[in-house]
């Protein structure tokens, strides 16, 4: 039987290192696809802050984990005209009602069919049925971007982490319980800026010898990080 996503569900408690987890404001705005401007917007207004790091001149923000699938959210919902302030109460929304949703891009990926099609062991239970629908009881104040809200949910799964570069994830992933959630190469706990650096120095094959490594899923990483850059 096909998952669904119950509101009705005990909370999982969020794991520390979802919090600890530090995004830079480039990655997240390339994999976003947000200007850095709109973020820093977010951050000063307090709709979604750098939760780890606020910054300042010369000191960038760092975001969390939690605060990156946030973004993500707020971003679709931002695409399609939802102001701000409904935005807020969408995010707070989840927040109260499913506390762990932020788990669903590494929980859930959905194939083109948009059938399941791997879901991570051990985390909270994100349903959905064959059709990629949530079933969620949103309140009154929150039902004019309810249908708008879950289409994100279905598409933060369907693209997974990654997000505006999910084209990537054939070499690259992000987990928050893999280097904090930093951009990392599929198979190994390396991190592709590192290898890119790397790559840099010594070349991509011997980086790929010295290592023990693909050179296809290495060379992919490199673009990821080109990308990113």
């Amino acid at each position: 039987m096909a998952l669904a996503l119950r509101s009705d569900l005990a909370p999982t408690a969020p794991p520390e290192i979802a919090h600890r987890a530090g995004l830079r404001t480039r990655l997240v705005t390339r994999l976003t696809g947000l200007s850095q401007s709109q973020l820093r917007y977010w951050h000063e207004s307090g709709l979604l802050d750098a939760s780890l790091r606020p910054g300042r001149r010369g000191i960038p923000r760092l975001y969390s984990w939690i605060d990156y699938v946030r973004i993500q959210l707020a971003s679709e919902l931002k695409v399609v005209g939802t102001p701000t302030p409904r935005i807020r109460r969408a995010v707070d929304f989840l927040d109260a009602r499913l506390p762990d949703w932020y788990l669903l891009p590494i929980h859930l990926r959905y194939d083109e069919s948009h059938h399941i099609r791997a879901r991570a062991s051990g985390l909270a239970p994100f349903l959905a049925d064959a059709a990629g629908q949530f079933a969620l009881d949103w309140p009154r104040e929150v039902q004019q971007d309810a249908a708008n809200a879950e289409r994100a949910l279905k598409d933060l799964a369907r693209r997974g982490p990654l997000c505006a570069l999910s084209g990537f994830d054939d070499a690259v992933f992000m987990d928050p319980i893999v280097n904090l959630a930093q951009p990392s190469l599929v198979g190994t706990a390396l991190e592709t800026r590192f290898l890119a650096r790397m790559a840099t120095e010594i070349g991509v094959g011997e980086t790929a010898v010295l290592y023990r490594l693909d050179r296809s899923l290495l060379t992919r990483a490199i673009e990821f990080e080109g990308a990113v850059a």
